[in-house]
């Protein structure tokens, strides 16, 4: 847990953050804190800039740590996996393979549904490991019966 974790934990509501300046905004506005006790809360972008915080390098304040989007190649990489599962899986009747994402190990997490417990899983997971070069994590996702059909059988 980074320390910008720690205090949105300590203040507890993510939707109302008291800024320096008394104001209160959401945490999607919110660029970073500053422990100053003369004013201390969370600051936009545009507090950052007024009290040039980077620039002074202020050691109270602490920035929100930017979160990794990811780019082109990685989607493409992604959607090229889950069609490759796909393609494989379609040999089974009842079975969808719903959604994958990728793990902070580096293997991929694939989530997926199925009308009963009779699928190889293993063997063709083994196949499938060999072939992609991927580590792959299987989820089962617990639906009831109506809605699983329901998804399956959709498309």
């Amino acid at each position: 847990m980074t320390v910008y974790e720690s205090i949105i934990e300590k203040h507890g509501s993510i939707h109302r953050n008291r800024c320096i300046d008394g104001s209160i905004t959401g945490q999607s506005c919110c660029v970073g804190y500053c422990n100053y006790r003369e004013h201390s809360g969370f600051l936009t972008e545009k507090q950052r800039r007024q009290h040039c915080c980077i620039e002074k390098g202020c050691h109270y304040y602490v920035p929100k740590q930017r979160t990794e989007r990811p780019n082109k190649a990685q989607k493409d990489s992604t959607n090229e996996l889950l069609n490759y599962i796909t393609n494989r899986f379609s040999v089974f009747e009842g079975m969808k393979i719903l959604r994958i994402s990728e793990t902070n190990s580096g293997a991929w997490k694939v989530n997926y549904i199925t009308l009963s417990n009779d699928y190889p899983l293993e063997n063709l997971s083994k196949e499938l490991e060999k072939e992609s070069g991927y580590r792959l994590i299987w989820n089962k996702l617990n639906y009831d019966f109506e809605l699983c059909a329901q998804t399956i059988f959709s498309n």
